[in-house]
């Protein structure tokens, strides 16, 4: 039977949406975390991919574009590149590293394909949607000003 969780975010004067503790490993971890993670992430659901900054990138094996295609809609597949066209990640340069993300310590690490690159927000990873589709579930609940934005996860 499925788990869910609520994790508290935090909602910027930018009204950008943070998570904090989250980790980032270079090889799956051997054991699950009994505490928050160091990290503060952006979760960006309008991203395709996830990034992580270079200080957390240079700890991650490069990982090679080779083989993967990209449909963009039109039925015409190409190589993958690391051109970003769109976007407030527009122009940015990524090295694709292969790591491992685990947004909390009760639930699993998920091994991911992300960009290493230095992108402008105060986080240290952006949280996209190759990973938010990780899960069975997943949802960004904002209700009013009066209580904190949330992301609740069904896993």
């Amino acid at each position: 039977m499925p788990e869910k969780i609520s994790l508290p975010l935090l909602l910027a004067e930018n009204l950008l949406l943070y998570l904090n503790g989250v980790y980032a490993y270079a090889d799956v971890p051997k054991h699950p975390p009994h505490t928050p993670g160091p990290y503060r992430a952006l979760i960006d659901t309008a991203a395709s991919h996830s990034w992580v900054k270079p200080h957390i990138g240079d700890t991650i094996p490069t990982h090679s574009l080779e083989g993967y295609v990209v449909d963009r809609g039109d039925g015409v597949e190409e190589e993958a590149g690391l051109d970003v066209k769109s976007g407030f990640m527009k122009g940015l340069l990524g090295r694709p590293v292969k790591g491992w993300i685990q947004l909390a310590p009760p639930l699993p690490a998920v091994e991911i394909l992300l960009l290493s690159g230095d992108f402008g927000a105060p986080a240290d990873l952006v949280v996209g949607m190759d990973i938010i589709c990780t899960f069975l579930q997943c949802a960004v609940l904002i209700r009013g000003t009066k209580y904190q934005p949330s992301l609740v996860i069904e896993y």
